[in-house]
């Protein structure tokens, strides 16, 4: 594998297609909110000198950035062209690649730990996915994967549901997964169950988003490749609006805008 672009199937390049779109106010403005997940993946997949690293789904470089600091080798992808060459500036020492989960350009057995945060349900088949994780990873290797908590703990679901109310309906014959296709209890652990893998551990870490000003917070909550996906569908006004409105109920005394978040991961092995 080296830094480059490998073909995409029709759901990853959708995605892409979103994510891209407003990629560097997402590289500024809000992927820097989850960094205390961040760190608790790494810690979890005992990402450390010397390690060889999977960043799956990277965004634009975050977690990639962490690891390499920790003196790993790390390979990262994701699905949005835009934030891959915002991963590849950040992270130069890193392999960085736009690619599939599903169908990954990469050896068997190649990775000590494999990090996936808050990625996996924007694979068309999450099991698929996963299966193929598991394959570029190393016997004895550890797999985090993240997703958020449950949506009563989650205060910023109420962002993401006021911006699913505005998005079009899934295809035909789609069930819809969406960020809390894994918050049940045990929903990941049966995703690395009947992937083959087996369960060594599992946690928790709270991640509040906090934006010094309600400007930044809607400008943060725009970069997304979700909303963006809303922009395109009901206009930019309703989607605007509908994301002030929860905002204000949110706002702190000092201006600045704060939601509360407990993210759940588990970690596997082969």
């Amino acid at each position: 594998m080296v830094n480059g672009e490998y073909p995409l199937g029709e759901t990853a390049s959708a995605h892409g297609e979103f994510w891209s779109k407003a990629a560097k106010d997402w590289a500024e403005l809000q992927e820097q909110t989850g960094l205390p997940l961040h760190s608790a993946v790494l810690d979890a997949a005992r990402v450390r000198r010397g390690s060889s690293v999977l960043d799956a789904g990277c965004g634009s470089g975050t977690a990639a950035l962490l690891a390499s600091l920790r003196g790993a080798t790390v390979v990262a992808v994701d699905a949005a062209a835009e934030l891959v060459s915002l991963a590849k500036e950040r992270v130069p020492n890193a392999t960085v690649a736009q690619a599939d989960l599903q169908s990954l350009p990469l050896e068997d057995e190649r990775f000590d730990a494999i990090v996936c945060t808050n990625s996996l349900f924007y694979a068309a088949d999450p099991l698929t996915a996963t299966q193929e994780l598991a394959r570029v990873m190393r016997a004895g290797g550890r797999m985090a994967i993240a997703t958020w908590g449950p949506p009563e703990r989650c205060e910023y679901a109420q962002v993401l549901h006021a911006v699913g109310r505005l998005m079009p309906p899934p295809p035909a014959g789609v069930t819809p997964g969406g960020p809390f296709a894994y918050s049940a209890p045990g929903a990941l652990e049966a995703l690395i169950e009947n992937a083959g893998l087996k369960l060594v551990e599992r946690g928790e870490t709270a991640c509040p988003f906090v934006y010094p000003t309600e400007s930044i917070s809607l400008e943060a909550h725009l970069s997304s490749g979700v909303v963006q996906r809303a922009v395109e569908h009901s206009g930019l006004s309703a989607v605007t609006t509908a994301l002030q409105a929860v905002d204000s109920q949110y706002r702190q005394p000092h201006g600045s805008v704060r939601y509360e978040n407990t993210f759940i991961w588990v970690v596997a092995t082969r």
